[in-house]
């Protein structure tokens, strides 16, 4: 990447592409109101709209209950959310954008199935890191969406680890961008294209890749008997009229590792085979702040090109949540707090490799999903930094369609809020908190979900994908 300036990125478009392009919202939304609309409008939802929480709206949408209960996973429920395009369906229902959702949300009535921790509920497990279900809803209007976080930003309050869902003002995921992510799905339903939204089995682990000594993996983890009853619910037509040939996967962090799973059973041909033979299939996939499916498993340490040489244990100085591997080389120490320590490389991704089908069968490259990235540019605290860089250049090396967007430096510590320089922020009700002398830079995380400026090229690929 050649260097920018903040001066240059007030006059033109604020971001940073690799390999793609994108427009501005402008060009991509006459319809939908601005944010600084959204926050000013709530109080009289546009017809059609769905009031919710009494704050904000959002796309209409449905809640599901996926049982994928079993002898080995007794208690194996999920919820999914899905929300349409307004309008008749096509002939082949709409195409799908489906997300692995990373911190779990909560079913709209509070009780599906009974209340959290009951039996025969399909409400989410408590999660000590998260509050649980989330502080706003799958489909909530972004407008307000970072209010429970303005004591974080002005200081009069500090930011919780929520412990089990209690004392929380302010979550991970709000601080990592979600506002900007809220209004990607609302964008992508506009462009009609449907939302589709799986909670993870806990925490916010998937079950990305094959069973090892220390994960249960694809197969003998909940998650395959949770996407046999998906898949089969999506084949009846039980979500809704969706195209299951034309879907695109999306993760963030561990969900991303998903995506490159679905990736490599798209390659085998047995994500076509999950449902009864539901025959879906995998048109593209969106990696946020994650890459390979292979990206810190214990054993591949010297694999591929992955930290051969470094100290993976998880109490290497700084710990887990503080290192980063300078792009997979393990040529630079983890941060400052470990310049006289060995390299930590607990969060390492391969490189020249993406899944292990295609390592094995590079003639087959041609079959692999086109790809759209995104992360910080200079910094993640709890990701490889090059973990969608080095996917994304495998895939080009391969003659892959892949974009990579970077969040430019200047707006990394503001990239939750938006930063006042940044014209893709402009209409955010949350750009005073960048000014000089509030302390958001402490809380803005840079292990992205998304920021302004990666909008619009979301959703212009997307479209492109999918017409």
């Amino acid at each position: 990447m050649h260097s920018i300036t903040v001066k240059m990125w007030r006059l033109s478009f604020a971001l940073a592409v690799v390999g793609g392009s994108g427009g501005t919202l402008a060009s991509l939304e006459a319809a939908p109101p601005a944010l600084a609309t959204l926050a000013s409008s709530e109080a009289a939802p546009p017809a059609g709209a769905t009031p919710d929480k009494g704050r904000a709206y959002s796309p209409s949408y449905t809640d599901h209950c996926v049982d994928g209960s079993n002898a080995a996973h007794p208690t194996n429920k999920r919820l999914v959310f899905v929300a349409l395009p307004p309008g008749p369906a096509p002939a082949a229902g709409w195409p799908v954008y489906f997300s692995f959702v990373t911190d779990s949300f909560g079913s709209k009535n509070g009780s599906y199935g009974g209340l959290p921790g009951t039996a025969g509920s399909c409400e989410p497990i408590p999660d000590p890191d998260q509050p649980v279900p989330q502080l706003y809803s799958p489909f909530e209007a972004p407008g307000r969406l970072l209010d429970p976080c303005i004591g974080v930003f002005n200081g009069s309050a500090p930011f919780s680890s929520c412990s089990g869902g209690a004392n929380c003002n302010c979550d991970y995921d709000q601080l990592s961008g979600a506002m900007w992510s809220q209004r990607e799905k609302g964008l992508i339903v506009q462009s009609g294209v449907a939302v589709v939204q799986l909670n993870p089995r806990g925490g916010d682990d998937w079950d990305a890749g094959p069973a090892g000594p220390d994960f249960p993996g694809w197969g003998a983890g909940p998650d395959e008997v949770v996407f046999e009853r998906l898949f089969a619910m999506l084949k009846a037509g039980e979500l809704g009229p969706l195209d299951r040939k034309r879907m695109i996967f999306r993760g963030w962090s561990s969900g991303a590792q998903m995506v490159s799973w679905f990736a490599q059973l798209h390659a085998t041909g047995a994500l076509a085979k999950l449902g009864g033979g539901a025959g879906v299939n995998m048109v593209g996939g969106v990696y946020l702040s994650g890459g390979s499916y292979t990206c810190y498993t214990q054993n591949s340490t010297g694999a591929h090109g992955v930290c051969a040489s470094c100290n993976s244990d998880i109490t290497c100085p700084g710990g887990e949540w503080q290192v980063n591997a300078g792009c997979s080389t393990c040529t630079v120490n983890c941060g400052a707090e470990n310049r006289t320590g060995p390299p930590c490389c607990s969060k390492c991704c391969p490189t020249n490799y993406t899944e292990q089908y295609y390592f094995e069968h590079p003639e087959d490259f041609h079959t692999h999903p086109p790809a759209f990235l995104a992360q910080g540019e200079t910094q993640d605290e709890n990701a490889d930094l090059c973990a969608c860089k080095n996917y994304h250049e495998t895939l080009l090396a391969n003659g892959v369609a892949s974009t990579l967007v970077l969040q430019p430096k200047p707006f990394e510590e503001c990239g939750c809020l938006g930063q006042p320089e940044d014209p893709a922020a402009a209409g955010s009700p949350y750009l005073k908190w960048c000014a000089a002398g509030t302390p958001t830079t402490a809380f803005c995380h840079t292990h992205i979900m998304s920021f302004a400026g990666m909008v619009a090229p979301l959703v212009k690929w997307i479209r492109g994908i999918v017409n």
